[in-house]
């Protein structure tokens, strides 16, 4: 989903420049907020356009960009004779435990890139394990 503004400024002369700027990189899930005080001169509206498109262009250019994986939060029930198999998994993928309790049956809460969603659910059908967003007990 995305998402513009131009708050106040002439249709299409703030937030689609400001936008275009982040798409052409790339970027997602981020923000960039562009504040212009008027110092006396009027821009027009194509002015406006450079201006907000270069301010953000020269913002982008500049910052430090930390690339982070997509995550959910899951929960994995077990019966404790799987318990070695599923912690196997888990670690061979590198999804973090969040929680995990150890008793008859064994919880897992996992925080896992949603790239391997579909894999772990249809690992865990394929080993007659639970596993949903919603069903580690509370505590």
């Amino acid at each position: 989903m995305e998402r513009y503004s131009d708050d106040g400024e002439p249709a299409g002369a703030a937030g689609l420049p400001i936008l275009g700027q982040l798409k052409s990189k790339k970027l997602t899930y981020c923000a960039c907020v562009v504040v212009r005080y008027f110092g006396g001169t009027k821009l027009g509206k194509g002015g406006m356009i450079k201006a907000y498109k270069e301010a953000a262009r020269k913002t982008v250019k500049s910052a430090r960009l930390i690339k982070k994986e997509i995550c959910l939060e899951y929960c994995i029930k077990c019966k404790y004779t799987q318990h070695n198999t599923i912690l196997q998994l888990i670690k061979r993928n590198d999804i973090d435990i969040i929680l995990s309790r150890i008793e008859h049956d064994c919880f897992f809460r996992i925080k896992c890139p949603i790239k391997l969603v579909d894999m772990l659910e249809a690992k865990c059908k394929e080993l007659n394990v639970d596993f949903g967003q919603d069903l580690l007990p509370n505590q």
